[in-house]
């Protein structure tokens, strides 16, 4: 068992105090990470401008029309699935197949 840990060792970590992490400098680390980090910053910052965007410019009736749910519904729960087609090419978000 050579992976094993040591009785005296395990109880050494046990029993010692815990030890305060150094004191962590913001500007410095950004600093010392040089022009990678300001690139990463940046298309963080895009990446979440976009998402708010897509967010606020999210419409229902393009992902389904008013009242598809309501037509489509009865002729899926009767199984009519060949009748649900011309449902679909009357209505433009969702594409024929």
């Amino acid at each position: 068992m050579k992976n094993a840990v040591p009785f005296a060792d395990l109880l050494f970590l046990l029993l010692t105090p815990p030890t305060m992490a150094q004191e962590i400098d913001f500007v410095d680390q950004l600093t010392g990470g040089g022009i990678g980090i300001v690139v990463i910053a940046a298309l963080s910052l895009l990446m979440v401008a976009v998402a708010l965007e897509r967010l606020t410019h999210f419409r229902k009736s393009r992902i389904a029309p008013e009242g598809l749910v309501q037509s489509i519904l009865p002729l899926w729960q009767g199984k009519h699935y060949a009748l649900m087609q011309p449902v679909n090419a009357t209505t433009s978000a969702l594409p024929v197949i």
